[in-house]
């Protein structure tokens, strides 16, 4: 094997990984769209009920805060 044959090879190898680290970005870039287009066409109910989860907790850390504060 010759030296251009082993720089051919290096680099068909140096593609083929690129192209399947873009194309694995690709699939999760498209899971990821597909997953906002769902929550918007719930009329964004998940995004609706994490919100109201994370205000409850938020009311719960605040009285506890107060509660050290007045200690």
């Amino acid at each position: 094997m010759n030296l251009r044959n082993i720089l051919n090879n290096i680099l068909v190898f140096v593609l083929l990984v690129a192209c399947m680290f873009f194309s694995s970005k690709r699939h999760q870039e498209r899971k990821a769209l597909d997953a906002c287009i769902d929550e918007i066409s719930s009329n964004c109910h998940g995004l609706f009920n994490y919100a109201v989860a994370l205000e409850e907790e938020n009311s719960k850390l605040n009285v506890l805060y107060k509660e050290c504060m007045n200690k």
